[in-house]
């Protein structure tokens, strides 16, 4: 009974001893645990955040990556436009060099196109004078006893046995052409300059007779009259009929009390003055000598032109009495 009771106090015992000890081996278990779970907590933190570094270097290393691509690209780019530089350089030297060579050749053919011009000019003026005894054009034409009398860019002027004719250098046989160094377009441009100054010429004549022709005098209307009762003085026609140093008077028209007569007047070798007078009015005309003038006018149902030259009357028509050229 002693070892039981004994017995039963030692598992007590042990019991009370190892519960604390259970109790706190339970204890540092949970702390070991909790630790744990914290370390990895911890530590699944630091891995997500390293991650989150290792990220952004990687996006950094490709935005270097790029950059460098970028500065590898510029530095390409650079070399060839360094070297597109050099051949423009080139390139405008060699056009220099050209434009050089270009105006030395084009002073050297200026210099041989006035040699040849000049040896051109002085065989055609040594053949001034020349005889030959026959001359058969390319048509088939031959002139006797030929003396060259002038030799132009179009052909040569010349006389023979039986007058003179102007024969054109395709005219003429090839022989006389390569010997005068016939050249086509120098012989258009010689009639096209012909053409011009003949064109001068006569616009140049057209002013000098415009100024020489006498001013028309406008005729004074009566006053009060209608329009077809005016003298209405018209322009000279371009081709006047031919008097000679008289008048010429006819109608052309009528209306009511009024006719329109046409008047051909031809001066002598004095200036000629032409009265009209009608019983609606009248008018004066001075025709200057060696002159043919045409002119019309309205005048009434009776009317006289008369001619006057040194204040003598040379001619006169009227309505009642005409007279023939």
């Amino acid at each position: 009974m002693p070892k039981i009771m004994l017995t039963n106090q030692l598992s007590l015992a042990i019991t009370k001893t190892a519960f604390p000890v259970l109790l706190l081996l339970c204890f540092c278990n949970l702390s070991h645990a909790a630790d744990d779970n914290s370390y990895s907590a911890n530590l699944s933190q630091r891995i997500k955040e390293k991650e989150a570094e290792v990220q952004l270097l990687m996006n950094e290393k490709l935005q270097w990556q790029a950059n460098i691509n970028l500065f590898q690209e510029n530095r390409n780019s650079k070399t060839e436009l360094t070297q597109k530089r050099q051949q423009l350089k080139d390139m405008l030297d060699e056009i220099q060099q050209l434009k050089r060579s270009n105006e030395s050749i084009k002073a050297r053919k200026d210099i041989l196109n006035h040699q040849y011009r000049s040896h051109t000019a002085q065989i055609r003026a040594n053949a001034i004078g020349e005889k030959i005894e026959s001359l058969k054009s390319t048509e088939g034409k031959e002139y006797k006893d030929v003396t060259i009398k002038e030799i132009h860019p179009q052909g040569i002027l010349i006389s023979h046995a039986t007058g003179g004719v102007n024969l054109p250098f395709d005219r003429l046989p090839q022989k006389l052409q390569q010997r005068f160094n016939f050249d086509r377009d120098e012989a258009m441009k010689f009639a096209d300059q012909a053409k011009q100054r003949q064109e001068a010429l006569r616009k140049r004549l057209m002013k000098l007779q415009a100024k020489q022709l006498p001013k028309q005098p406008m005729p004074i209307p009566k006053a009060g009259a209608n329009e077809p009762d005016k003298l209405l003085l018209l322009q000279p026609q371009k081709k006047p009929a031919q008097v000679n140093g008289r008048i010429a008077v006819r109608v052309i028209a009528s209306k009511r009390n009024s006719k329109k007569i046409e008047i051909t007047a031809r001066a002598r070798t004095e200036q000629m003055r032409i009265v009209v007078s009608s019983n609606r009015g009248g008018t004066t005309r001075n025709v200057e000598a060696r002159q043919t003038e045409v002119f019309n006018l309205w005048v009434g149902s009776k009317y006289t032109v008369k001619a006057y030259q040194n204040r003598r009357l040379i001619d006169e028509q009227s309505s009642l009495r005409k007279r023939g050229l």
